[in-house]
């Protein structure tokens, strides 16, 4: 962790978003971590864990939520594997195991569900100074030109929101960058 690299820049209409490779974070294909968000219900936080209650439209999904505990009948459910998706930059689907069967991490602007079947991967971005020990997760989804990252608001309800413009992107991010945005990779 703490790796520097080198940044490649993309344009938006606020203002360039670096594009900062992953360097080594410690996940590799298949490994096994937690996310904690900062940002959910307690000031304590919580961890992202795939709920009981099954998405409102029905099939095989279940919604994802910021709400599971260090402990008890959540504790099995916060297990996320990463599955690389993308070499470069570097991103990874997150799969839930729940009853013996594989859930895909599945996000929109709306919200974040577990699905057999997912378009969504993520980019694990770490932060600088100010904002370290914490986490990024970026999408590979866009509203318009703007890139949308994992977000848990303060009752641990998820979903895919931009970056709070103007402050400035990932990884060098000043202290302002919404809370929603911030989680912590975890080892189990």
């Amino acid at each position: 962790m703490g790796a520097i690299c080198s940044t490649i820049c993309k344009k938006s209409h606020y203002h360039e978003v670096p594009y900062v490779p992953v360097c080594d974070l410690g996940i590799n294909d298949g490994d096994i971590r937690r996310l904690w968000s900062y940002n959910s219900t307690t000031a304590g936080g919580k961890y992202v864990f795939v709920t009981n209650n099954p998405v409102p439209e029905g099939g095989s999904a279940y919604v994802v939520e910021a709400t599971g505990e260090a402990q008890g009948t959540t504790l099995p459910l916060t297990a996320i594997t990463f599955n690389l998706a993308q070499p470069i930059p570097k991103r990874f689907e997150m799969r839930f195991k729940k009853d013996n069967t594989w859930y895909a991490v599945n996000g929109s602007e709306y919200d974040l569900i577990a699905s057999e079947i997912t378009d969504t991967s993520f980019e694990v971005m770490e932060l600088w100074s100010p904002n370290r020990p914490y986490y990024v997760l970026r999408s590979n989804k866009k509203v318009g030109d703007d890139d949308l990252f994992l977000s848990s608001d303060g009752a641990g309800k998820m979903q895919l929101k931009v970056w709070n413009n103007p402050v400035p992107g990932p990884p060098n991010t000043t202290s302002e960058v919404d809370p929603a945005l911030l989680f912590r990779v975890v080892r189990p």
